[in-house]
């Protein structure tokens, strides 16, 4: 979590990163694939991460080491990142090429997109027959995750991300964003919880996930206009997004 929290103060320096990466193999080698993929262009040539730090930047870097990491400490289904994860990983790639943007950091857009749905992940996994029913009464009544989880559990998603994020000392705005991004009022208030509510319906839109059978989010148009000037400009900023995306999918695999 030591990269996570590293997004509360100042940025570290590149080989404070390069150390804290250089500690976990896996970790390691995940990053030395993604940078060697054809997206960066350089197959075969980057052989160290002080290599990936100079192709990719520090805050490129740090990024994709967080989203290395997570998935590695909280896999998908039967141990596989499957769809949770890939969800995720296109709502961050959305959130920080919107997030840029308008000016937001742009690894706390990344990190908030990719564990907008930590609680979805940690309710599958504790109570997947639960969760089951709540699937089943999703597609029933034709509404939204979080109003089935509620119907049903009692309590949502986000609500658990939220409690999840706390108990981890997430920053302040990675707990937000988890917590708010289908909350009005919050949307309205704080800016990672408002990119968030937008990346995640257009990565529903864009299908990324297509064993998924969500519904599209009703977008809050205050959110919208901040983030999207017009579907032209959506268009522009996405315009590489599935490269990004498959580019960035190579963190999910075993090295």
């Amino acid at each position: 979590m030591q990269l996570l929290q590293s997004l509360d103060g100042a940025d570290a320096d590149s080989e404070q990163l390069e150390r804290l990466i250089a500690t976990d193999q896996i970790l390691t080698a995940r990053l030395l694939r993604v940078a060697n993929s054809s997206f960066y262009g350089m197959q075969g040539r980057i052989h160290s991460i002080r290599d990936a730090l100079v192709l990719i930047g520090y805050r490129g870097l740090r990024s994709l080491a967080i989203a290395a990491s997570l998935s590695s400490a909280l896999p998908g289904e039967g141990g596989q990142p499957g769809g949770f994860w890939r969800q995720g990983l296109a709502a961050g790639v959305v959130a920080q090429v919107l997030g840029r943007a308008a000016h937001l950091n742009p690894d706390v857009c990344f990190a908030a997109g990719l564990m907008h749905g930590l609680g979805r992940l940690l309710l599958a996994r504790a109570f997947p027959a639960q969760c089951a029913v709540v699937e089943d009464w999703r597609r029933e009544h034709d509404c939204m995750q979080h109003e089935a989880e509620r119907a049903v559990l009692g309590l949502d998603h986000l609500e658990v991300g939220q409690l999840l994020a706390e108990r981890w000392r997430f920053p302040a705005a990675l707990v937000s964003a988890i917590g708010g991004h289908q909350d009005p009022v919050r949307i309205a208030q704080d800016p990672y919880a408002a990119l968030v509510h937008v990346a995640d319906a257009v990565v529903i839109a864009l299908d990324v996930v297509p064993e998924r059978d969500a519904m599209v989010p009703c977008i809050d148009e205050g959110a919208w206009r901040r983030f999207v000037a017009s579907p032209e400009v959506l268009l522009h900023l996405l315009h590489d997004i599935d490269e990004q995306i498959e580019s960035a999918a190579g963190l999910l695999q075993a090295p």
